[in-house]
């Protein structure tokens, strides 16, 4: 652990990519400590771009930002945020070798531990000031508490005890992202399933639960925009099954082979999904149950996150593959009378996680980011910015979030449309200027294009062109 700390600390970036999920995150800890309305963030919401993110985030991580920020300010210091991430980075490895002990024997657990703390995935996430991983240790810990309660045979008064500490940490980790409902929902089910009745500790947890709401909506209004995102689409699962094999398969991106990367994704599925059924099969555990309405709401979640949205599922992914490999040498090689058989699959499997993951190391970069909101031509923009426009004058830009935090100056983000609609809302919106930047990502540059009358170029560099808007009455 201490070494997978010491890599993670020695190896931080300079700099931050453009994902402007952390620009809100980091603005509403600067609201906090400020002394501002949590939400006044300055990102203008748009319900036609639902899924860049809600008008507000839950207040767990900001609350955690805070006293970085508070300590920085007036500067941001990214890499301080950075260093807290990982902080909760090793925690979560803590925790999650603690839940693999109900079913994992010692190595294997730490094989896991290793696999993912030394992941290059994982490397790499922990350059974005992000809730994830804040968010992976709370799931862990409420997941260990749920085990106490499960062995726990000592009296109700003690038992009340656990449920009471797991209503807490199952609000803290939706405190700190919202699908950490899943695990109220996971506990609820098992409790269910075993007992047929709500049991004592589950209304018990589930008060203090909702207790923790209660209080927050008395400071937090409740954030309903999540559900813009909705669709009626009733093939959302089925694409999005596709769509996450895929990001799983990020993990074993190796920089040189596709063929290592699809079997190594084939594998975790298929010995997890395998070794899944066979415990619900002999008696599910709220492991199980946590799983199946994590990945529920994933898979049924239409706006795509990548990999980060499977994190909280990897650990238990990874464990119930090595078990079920641990499983087949005992029965197809002798290893019910040899630990060294018994280990030679789980083994094997992890000999070829690392030799991917050192592959992968050998194609990555370093030193700072060459992208992003600290780069000589995002630091100009930010300057024109400020010196050029009023408080007051909204910006349109795809990564609006971070323009509010670097300029504070109020950001929208455009959506596609025909040209009619999406000028219609702009000036509805009351957009004053238009930025014209990361190519791969534009969606107004054709706007500007038809309709050149509309628009003044009023600055320019290597990456971005700012436009005063005009458009007709």
């Amino acid at each position: 652990m201490l070494a997978i700390g010491a890599f993670q600390l020695a190896t931080i970036r300079d700099g931050h990519d453009w994902g402007a999920d952390f620009a809100q995150y980091v603005q509403h800890a600067r609201n906090l400590v400020e002394g501002r309305p949590y939400a006044a963030t300055g990102y203008v919401y748009n319900p036609a771009t639902a899924s860049t993110g809600p008008r507000a985030y839950p207040p767990l991580f900001p609350l955690l930002l805070a006293p970085v920020v508070a300590a920085t300010l007036p500067e941001l210091n990214l890499t301080a945020m950075k260093v807290e991430c990982v902080v909760f980075l090793l925690v979560a490895l803590l925790l999650i070798e603690r839940v693999l002990r109900s079913f994992a024997r010692p190595w294997l657990r730490y094989a896991v531990v290793a696999m993912i703390g030394l992941s290059p995935w994982v490397w790499d996430f922990k350059d974005q000031v992000l809730s994830d991983l804040p968010f992976l240790a709370a799931v862990y810990a409420a997941l260990l508490a749920m085990q106490r309660l499960e062995r726990d045979d000592r009296g109700e008064r003690v038992r009340l005890g656990t449920a009471v500490t797991i209503g807490v940490l199952a609000f803290v980790a939706t405190a700190t992202r919202t699908v950490g409902l899943t695990l109220m929902l996971g506990f609820g089910l098992i409790e269910l399933v075993r007992h047929r009745r709500p049991t004592p500790e589950l209304v018990v947890a589930g008060l203090v639960y909702a207790v923790g709401f209660v209080l927050q909506s008395r400071w937090l209004p409740p954030e309903a925009s999540y559900t813009d995102q909705l669709r009626n689409d009733p093939m959302v699962v089925v694409r999005n099954v596709g769509v996450y094999a895929r990001a799983l398969s990020v993990l074993w991106t190796n920089g040189y082979w596709l063929t290592p990367r699809a079997i190594l994704t084939a594998l975790t599925i298929g010995l997890a999904a395998y070794q899944w059924g066979s415990r619900v099969r002999r008696g599910a555990t709220v492991l199980e149950t946590f799983l199946l309405c994590y990945l529920g709401i994933v898979l049924a979640w239409p706006s795509e996150q990548g990999t980060r949205f499977l994190l909280p599922s990897l650990p238990l992914f990874f464990g119930y593959a090595l078990v079920t490999l641990e499983r087949l040498g005992e029965r197809f090689l002798g290893g019910a009378t040899s630990p060294w058989r018994r280990a030679a699959l789980p083994a094997a499997f992890v000999l070829a996680a690392g030799i991917s993951d050192v592959a992968r190391y050998t194609t990555l970069d370093f030193g700072p980011l060459a992208n992003g909101v600290s780069t000589a031509t995002a630091r100009e923009l930010f300057l024109f910015i400020r010196a050029r426009t009023e408080p007051s004058d909204v910006i349109a830009f795809r990564k609006a979030r971070a323009i509010s935090l670097f300029t504070g100056r109020p950001a929208v983000v455009p959506h596609v449309a025909p040209d009619d609609e999406l000028v219609a809302y702009l000036k509805s919106v009351g957009v004053r200027w238009l930025i014209d930047g990361l190519d791969e990502e534009n969606r107004t540059g054709g706007l500007v294009a038809r309709h050149p009358e509309w628009f003044e170029l009023r600055f320019r560099n290597e990456s971005f062109r700012v436009y005063r808007f005009s458009p007709p009455a």
